[in-house]
């Protein structure tokens, strides 16, 4: 099981997450969307982590010519580029 922790009304409470579970923003428009498990594993295999990685849908990687921000590690903005045109 996987949780994270956070403070509910004062007290410290476990709140168990699934794969499905998670989600993030995009950082052109702000539209909520689902982040599946392989693209988790691409950004730690990139060598990026959650705080420093940002992430667009499809629709604005058009416009912004690149889809993930991340700190400067080693990911490739045209590889996910090609990913996010593949999915629509």
């Amino acid at each position: 099981m996987f949780y994270l922790k956070t403070e509910v009304n004062g007290k410290m409470e476990k709140v168990e997450i699934y794969g499905d579970e998670i989600f993030t923003a995009c950082f052109k428009c702000g539209e909520e969307m689902h982040i599946d498990d392989e693209r988790i594993l691409a950004i730690y295999q990139d060598g990026g982590d959650f705080s420093s990685t940002s992430i667009a849908h499809g629709d604005c990687v058009e416009k912004a010519r690149l889809q993930v921000i991340d700190g400067g590690k080693k990911s490739s903005p045209s590889r996910f580029l090609a990913e996010a045109k593949a999915n629509q």
